[in-house]
């Protein structure tokens, strides 16, 4: 074993920690946007970008959760009621909060998305890059889960719900929790 190998382990720990820290702490951040009744704890993907910060800056995401088969046999036998009925998150703020739920396929209205298509690079087809690409921020999503995504959209069996920043889709049958927001 060379002469250093603990200086070695030690710097490695230095560099390496900060990197797994804020890999838990970003983690925390997604999973805080889905109501913590839902069980979520794994995030399946994340496509995000962020152009500036605070006032003024703009943030884009599309992040997918695992929701686990237990709850999703509950939204399936219980329908909106179930989601209706979830108790409020316990920590303070707007993180995973939503009210009014609904029934999918999602009306897509005039408010819906960007009338410009300069962001068509990043998706293939009309609805999810749409949404993302509502103030002109697009970011690049992969085509299974594009297509997944705009599946939830179109097709009844999911529900959905607006909150203070983005939008939320429980599809049961995929067994995921979807959460989108463009700003």
């Amino acid at each position: 074993m060379p002469k250093y190998w603990k200086w070695t382990v030690v710097v490695a720990l230095m560099v390496g920690m900060p990197w797994v820290g804020s890999q838990l702490y970003l983690r925390s951040h997604h999973l805080r946007v889905v109501p913590e009744a839902l069980n979520v704890s794994n995030v399946l993907y994340v496509s995000e970008q962020s152009w500036g910060f605070g006032p003024g800056g703009n943030e884009t995401g599309l992040l997918v959760f695992q929701l686990p088969a237990s709850v999703a046999a509950q939204i399936k036998a219980r329908g909106i009621g179930y989601l209706e009925k979830l108790p409020q998150n316990p920590w303070e703020g707007w993180q995973g909060r939503y009210t009014e739920w609904r029934e999918t396929p999602l009306m897509m209205d005039d408010d819906w998305g960007s009338a410009s298509y300069e962001g068509r690079k990043y998706w293939t087809s009309p609805g999810i890059g749409d949404y993302l690409n509502k103030y002109g921020f697009p970011v690049p999503l992969e085509k299974t889960w594009e297509d997944m995504v705009n599946r939830a959209f179109s097709k009844p069996g999911s529900y959905y719900a607006y909150g203070r920043t983005g939008l939320i889709v429980i599809v049961p049958d995929e067994l995921c929790a979807i959460y989108a927001y463009s700003g």
